[in-house]
């Protein structure tokens, strides 16, 4: 038995209260919609915004790229939600914070890593010079 369907996330799930943003395309150029899904293991249930491996033992080669794939996915999540605490000590502990600073300190943690993570191998000079720093919207965060 699951202790998902006893938590706040899945009631509120449920209930279409998460405010998932509507499906968009990936990309500027495409026309196909893709939803916004949470990656799951095999102990939650499958939803809308919710993918999981498939069930059972006789999987086809396409359902076992699948679950490889979204293992691969659930490994990247799980090891930058493993990182970015170690990193940045502001998210050791619960954000004290309105839910709109909370994105703004989240989305401060993620591109300062990346800045970190391209530094190495590059002098610091170089760095400031190929990024197009007018593009980050530090708007939202003011």
């Amino acid at each position: 038995m699951s202790v998902f369907p006893e938590t706040s996330f899945f009631k509120l799930q449920i209930r279409n209260k998460l405010q998932i943003p509507p499906s968009d395309p990936l990309f500027t150029n495409d026309t196909e919609n893709f939803p916004v899904v949470f990656v799951g293991d095999k102990a939650f249930s499958l939803s809308e915004n919710l993918m999981r491996p498939y069930a059972g033992h006789n999987l086809s080669v396409k359902q076992r790229t699948f679950d490889y794939s979204l293992c691969r996915a659930r490994r990247y999540v799980k090891c930058a939600f493993g990182i970015l605490p170690n990193k940045w000590r502001i998210l050791h502990t619960a954000l004290n914070v309105t839910k709109e600073f909370s994105k703004c300190i989240v989305k401060a943690c993620v591109l300062l890593h990346n800045l970190v993570q391209r530094k190495d191998g590059y002098r610091s000079e170089e760095i400031y010079m190929m990024h197009n720093w007018n593009s980050v919207n530090c708007a939202a965060c003011s």
